[in-house]
């Protein structure tokens, strides 16, 4: 029940932060970079096949942007 969230997590770190793949996955657990890359892909699929999840994400990613004004 914490595997997409964790990885629309690690997508929010990339395209907010632009951390690599190396700090993404220490800062969620010591994961590795190859499991990060799978939780970045993953996290891209579901938003292309889910307009509903694409909207969920992205009004995340808007409040996340609001936070560093």
């Amino acid at each position: 029940t914490l595997t997409v969230p964790r990885q629309v997590a690690m997508w929010l770190c990339r395209e907010l932060l632009a951390l690599q793949l190396v700090e993404i996955g220490g800062a969620f657990g010591g994961r590795d970079h190859s499991t990060v890359i799978h939780s970045l892909e993953r996290a891209v699929t579901m938003m292309d096949e889910d307009p509903r999840f694409r909207t969920r994400v992205e009004r995340v990613r808007g409040v996340l942007e609001g936070l560093r004004a």
